[in-house]
C-alpha cells in the first residue's frame, strides 16, 4: 500500500478519507481534512450546512470566502 499525507490508500490512489463528496465542496473537504488532523471530527453534511447558514457556501464556495 502507497502512504499519502501519513495516511494508507489503496494501490489506486484512491482515499475515502480524503474523498470530496459533492462536485462543488473542495474547500469545506480541505477545512474537514485539517480539522480532522487536529482531532476535530465534524461530517462534511454539517459542515456544507453551516457554511451555507453563515452565507459562505452556495453550491460552491465564493473565492473570496
Amino acid at each position: 500500500m502507497a502512504i499519502q499525507i501519513g495516511q494508507e490508500v489503496s494501490p489506486n490512489g484512491f482515499d475515502p478519507n480524503l474523498f470530496q463528496d459533492y462536485e462543488d465542496t473542495c474547500a469545506i473537504r480541505s477545512q474537514e481534512i485539517v480539522m480532522r488532523d487536529f482531532g476535530i471530527q465534524i461530517p462534511q453534511d454539517e459542515l456544507v450546512d453551516y457554511a451555507g447558514k453563515q452565507g459562505w457556501y452556495d453550491n460552491g464556495t465564493p473565492m473570496d470566502c
